[in-house]
């Protein structure tokens, strides 16, 4: 998954996405890390995207091809 990327087009730390997915910073490294021997569990990840995407964030590709991310907001 793209998390450290989208975090940083976000210009967020880990402290700030764990704040904002209520999941600990520890936890953040380990989604960012996509540790295969130690997978993040489904809702956790679910969590992360839910919110990272309700700030424009959209998660392109997948892990087996071409993934990526792109901010999308609004301009009013």
């Amino acid at each position: 998954m793209q998390v450290r990327a989208a975090r940083a087009m976000l210009g967020w730390s880990i402290d700030e996405l764990s704040l904002k997915t209520g999941l600990s910073a520890n936890t953040i490294k380990r989604v960012e890390a996509d540790d295969q021997s130690r997978p993040s569990s489904r809702s956790t990840i679910t969590k992360v995207k839910e919110v990272m995407e309700g700030e424009g964030v959209v998660f392109i590709g997948h892990s087996a091809a071409a993934p990526g991310v792109q901010l999308v907001r609004n301009i009013d």
